[in-house]
């Protein structure tokens, strides 16, 4: 793992002006519907679903939302397909109130998933492929979002960076 973050790390810097750190590495079963999962005070394996992560705390209203992005990077033999809603949480958070009727009162951090799947689970889901030795950049703090081990064969390995990654050096 070290010389891998010593090859990547100039490489990664390319795509920030600012920090970055080593998340994750996940490595998935195939055919599973969801790879997102955690273990529960009982040692339970909890497959979670479409969810924002919360690496770092933030107002729900805020359209900016200045946080961390994501490297996501496919370490697989196969492809990868991730899953997402294309609107922001304050875009979310902003249809509910305006469209639904929701008290703001009533959408926080904890059961924003909740409030979403009652009034929106209507919304396209849209899914893109990511090939081996690919990666994707992803505002996951502010995006609903999940992937997919169905139709693979084998298991699923993703190396995951966090930062403000933000730019694309052309030269």
């Amino acid at each position: 793992m070290q010389n891998l973050e010593s090859e990547l790390y100039p490489y990664l810097k390319r795509f920030t002006t600012k920090s970055f750190e080593y998340n994750y590495l996940s490595t998935t079963p195939p055919q599973r519907e969801t790879s997102s999962a955690f273990f529960n005070a009982n040692n339970d394996l909890r497959l979670i679903g479409l969810h924002f992560d919360r690496s770092e705390t933030f107002d729900l209203a805020d359209p900016i939302m200045p946080n961390k992005n994501r490297i996501g990077i496919n370490l697989s033999k196969e492809e990868r397909k991730v899953y997402f809603i294309n609107l922001s949480v304050a875009e979310i958070r902003r249809t509910l109130i305006e469209e639904h009727q929701v008290e703001p009162s009533a959408i926080d951090m904890v059961n924003l998933m909740n409030v979403y799947y009652r009034h929106l689970s209507h919304y396209p889901v849209v899914s893109v492929v990511v090939k081996p030795y690919e990666m994707y950049i992803a505002p996951t703090d502010n995006l609903i979002h999940d992937s997919t081990t169905l139709g693979r064969n084998s298991i699923d390995v993703m190396l995951s960076y966090l930062g403000y990654f933000n730019h694309i050096e052309t030269n």
